[in-house]
């Protein structure tokens, strides 16, 4: 539940899009209702105290506003990956509505009429409602992608695994013993040169070995040597 209402990643149907839906349209009906001051709507208060209210109310009911607007780019994120659309199309209203916020702040300081404010609002208005219908028929109404796309499998298909190696622990160890053997013969033969290089000698087969025929050998007893004196 959490990573359906506050992640952004990953893709989801349409039976989860209208659930999610649901429970942040119900907490922000139920955080509006916290934050709403009936005294607000009392006729003998003076215009200070009105006005005093309405930013108390709008104080309290910011956290909730920010919290159903994170939910809800949320959602539509991972829609309309499901679509196999990006996710940043879900930024259209918002645009919109800055748009609005925009055009509203500068007729009150150009002290323009409130027709001309009507008048500049209307392109936004409709806008907004053409975007409202399409983001209903594409993402409330329409199916899924089959298979998996660019954000992921569908939604409630396992995602890819990694193959697991069950001899991996054999193999290390085989690999400490092979690397512990080969430090013991570098130390042995660092210790006792002698005994080294005879065996390296023999080892290695002199030039020409192939071909020359071997000398002949002095008789261990001595017999036929020429006496010295």
């Amino acid at each position: 539940m959490v990573s359906l209402l506050f992640s952004f990643r990953g893709r989801i149907g349409r039976k989860q899009y209208w659930l999610a839906t649901s429970l942040v349209g119900l907490l922000s009906f139920v955080g509006q209702m916290l934050a709403f001051s009936p005294g607000s709507l009392a006729g003998d208060k003076d215009t200070g105290d009105a006005v005093a209210s309405a930013l108390s109310s709008s104080a309290l009911s910011l956290p909730i506003n920010m919290l159903v607007l994170w939910c809800t780019l949320a959602i539509q994120f991972k829609r309309f990956h499901d679509r196999g659309r990006t996710g940043w199309l879900s930024m259209i209203p918002l645009a919109l509505i800055l748009f609005g916020i925009i055009t509203i702040v500068s007729n009150v300081f150009s002290k323009a009429p409130l027709e001309q404010t009507f008048s500049d609002l209307m392109p936004v208005i409709v806008l907004l409602l053409i975007t409202g219908l399409a983001f209903f028929i594409d993402l409330g109404c329409m199916p899924s992608v089959e298979g998996p796309n660019t954000y992921g499998p569908p939604p409630g298909a396992a995602g890819p695994t990694e193959p697991t190696r069950p001899g991996g622990a054999v193999d290390a160890a085989s690999a400490l013993f092979g690397a512990q053997s080969a430090m013991d013969r570098a130390i042995a033969e660092a210790q006792n040169p002698q005994r080294a290089a005879p065996a390296l000698a023999a080892a290695t087969p002199a030039p020409g070995a192939g071909f020359a025929h071997a000398a002949p050998q002095p008789d261990p007893t001595g017999f036929g040597r020429r006496a010295t004196r």
